[in-house]
């Protein structure tokens, strides 16, 4: 049936791009225009964790964004978007690479990328919505001594709202109408064993007097060879003036029945802005259902140096109670948008 759905939707956007407008003269098309944009972040900092020696550390960021893209006579823009890994560790590959059709009808992702779980939701949650961390730190990575103070079951899972990463995948997302957008995605493989994922989203941008207000809610499923799992999402974000405040909580749910296959990420962030400069905060735990949690603070201090250009004070705390380990680091960056 999921196999079914794909293909259908698939041939009604192939039917959309080719039966909505009339033919064309290739003389009297333009060529696609091309968009190269991206980022560059360099940064270096001391981390320390219970047990270890204090290290200091280096760490880099950076992608390049090829994007293609043409509107058409019948007012459908198509488009191609490639991401390349620039830093050492990863340099040449392909982060995500698909192609989108979009119009009046709403938008058609079809390649690798992610689910419409993803897209919709991670924007309004916590860390993301505040800005607060070091070189897109998502409080799980080895440098924050998250990953080394954490138990394997919680701290080796992201906690975020997909279970497909950049795999293969057939995505539609409506038109906003009243604030208000649902998408659905359908992938055939994601991460691990897991089959046919379907993930479906909704959002909604809104003021109310002077607050702008965004919530979002998602839910992915997968087929395991044992048993499935679930990721269900919610996250929401008040704007009023420089603040911005933003909250989510993501619960990840495996059927198998072992105690520490189920946990729960619940975040919180915080974000001033005055003139050029930022301060962020951000929180996050990580339980499993063996009550083990796992806390990571940071604060953030930023300054725009000019378009484009940012420098960043970074702050972290990481403790898991249940070993009674504790991490820390703290480091600065420069960041190149272009």
């Amino acid at each position: 049936m999921k196999k079914q759905l794909l293909t259908t939707t698939a041939l009604v956007a192939a039917g959309v791009l080719v039966l909505s407008g009339g033919a064309i003269a290739a003389d009297k098309m333009k060529k696609p225009s091309l968009k190269v944009s991206g980022v560059f972040e360099q940064g270096i900092g001391i981390q320390s964790v219970d047990g270890a020696d204090d290290m200091v550390v280096q760490q880099e960021d950076g992608e390049i964004h090829f994007k293609a893209s043409m509107k058409l006579d019948n007012g459908i823009t198509v488009s191609g978007l490639s991401q390349v890994e620039s830093d050492t560790e990863n340099a040449g590959q392909i982060d995500e690479s698909y192609m989108s059709v979009s119009g009046s009808f709403g938008q058609i992702n079809i390649g690798a990328t992610d689910g419409a779980s993803y897209k919709m939701v991670y924007g309004y949650m916590g860390h993301a919505g505040a800005g607060a961390g070091h070189l897109n730190l998502e409080f799980d990575s080895g440098l924050s001594g998250i990953a080394l103070a954490g138990p394997s079951s919680v701290a080796g899972a992201r906690g975020l709202p997909r279970l497909s990463n950049d795999n293969p995948v057939l995505v539609y997302f409506t038109p906003r109408i009243s604030g208000l957008q649902a998408g659905v995605s359908y992938a055939q493989s994601g991460s691990g064993n897991l089959q046919d994922v379907v993930s479906t989203a909704v959002n909604y941008n809104g003021k109310f007097g002077d607050a702008g207000v965004g919530a979002a809610l998602g839910y992915v499923v997968g087929d395991g060879d044992a048993s499935d799992t679930t990721v269900t999402s919610a996250g929401i974000n008040v704007t009023m003036g420089g603040f911005t405040g933003a909250a989510a909580i993501v619960r990840n749910s495996n059927d198998s029945g072992a105690a520490s296959e189920d946990f729960t990420r619940a975040d919180a962030g915080l974000r001033y802005r005055f003139g050029p400069n930022a301060v962020r905060i951000g929180y996050i735990q990580l339980s499993d259902d063996n009550e083990v949690d796992l806390t990571g603070t940071v604060a953030t201090f930023a300054r725009s140096l000019g378009p484009g250009v940012s420098w960043s004070l970074d702050a972290l705390m990481t403790e898991n109670k249940a070993t009674d380990m504790s991490g820390s680091f703290i480091g600065t960056s420069v960041q190149i948008k272009f």
